[in-house]
């Protein structure tokens, strides 16, 4: 109700707004309300125009919530794994790559 009696009354007819659309307040609260709704206008405003680093756009977008912080652990010690077989070394911590036939 409040935005219809400034949308018809317009800015700053706090009592008419109060004795015609919004009852249930006094001008003075109808004042305060004002006040806070265009406080929360310019401020939204602003959000959308200030920029930031983050807001960059890259050419892939990235991939947020996939990998779980398992997932890159895993990931991890499969590179791990991958380079130590590749350097001819043993297994680290473990053969993650050959399968145990305890679990098969």
């Amino acid at each position: 109700m409040f935005l219809l009696g400034l949308q018809k009354l317009g800015k700053g007819d706090w009592r008419g707004i109060s004795r015609s659309f919004v009852v249930s307040r006094t001008p003075t609260q109808v004042a305060s309300n004002s006040q806070k709704y265009f406080i929360r206008q310019t401020n939204a405003t602003r959000r959308k125009r200030r920029s930031s680093l983050f807001d960059m756009v890259t050419e892939t977008p990235p991939v947020a919530g996939i990998y779980s912080k398992a997932m890159s652990s895993y990931m991890f010690r499969m590179m791990l794994w991958k380079r130590t077989r590749a350097a001819g070394g043993g297994p680290v911590l473990g053969d993650w790559g050959s399968h145990n036939s305890d679990y098969e």
